[in-house]
């Protein structure tokens, strides 16, 4: 019976601990290739799914300050040399491989920006606003369950993102199920110690 008990308690501990992502995905956008940059200095390419478990369109490219693509004074990267600009359209979306719940990255926009988050079934599920910030570096949060792909969007197209991160928080009975495990293996060793 006890090793059942043991077995059965072994088995919630391994279903909480895959359900519980390790890390965050940051991209900086530093290191793409050329075929990536805004046309003036490369192939004018939307970077697609060049990063794993994210795809950006419909038309987004990186502008690069070391190269003289990019006005760092009025849009400065949050850090390195790199940025993610919207060319000739005024929204960047990223479409990601699992659900989210967290995403976050640093702007600059000439007007206030907007976040949406849509579920898979395309339903508006939350809406982020970032005022305008012309030579300064903001970070802008979207918090909501079940992400499937973000629209940022501003009125212009006057607008970079750099350091996108995004992340699945584990959701409140993940961590239940997760703890009574733990629980449950520290009780079967008091009591097995204590014989």
């Amino acid at each position: 019976m006890k090793k059942k008990i043991l077995l059965l308690w072994g088995i919630v501990l391994l279903m909480g601990l895959l359900a519980v992502p390790c890390f965050a995905v940051t991209l900086n956008f530093e290191g793409v290739p050329t075929d990536y940059y805004h046309y003036s200095y490369g192939g004018n390419q939307n970077i697609g799914n060049y990063y794993s478990g994210v795809t950006f369109g419909p038309h987004a490219t990186i502008l690069d300050k070391s190269k003289g693509m990019l006005d760092y004074i009025l849009y400065p990267p949050h850090s390195g040399d790199s940025v993610l600009f919207s060319n000739n359209i005024n929204y960047i979306e990223a479409r990601f491989e699992t659900l989210q719940n967290h995403i976050s990255f640093w702007y600059s926009s000439a007007s206030s920006l907007f976040v949406d988050a849509y579920d898979s079934n395309n339903n508006l599920i939350g809406t982020s606003v970032g005022p305008s910030n012309l030579t300064t570096s903001t970070l802008l949060d979207m918090y909501a369950a079940n992400i499937a792909y973000v629209r940022i969007h501003d009125s212009a197209s006057y607008f970079v993102i750099d350091d996108f991160s995004f992340n699945q928080i584990p959701e409140p009975g993940t961590m239940l199920l997760l703890g009574s495990g733990l629980a449950g293996f520290v009780a079967y060793g008091r009591r097995r110690s204590g014989k």
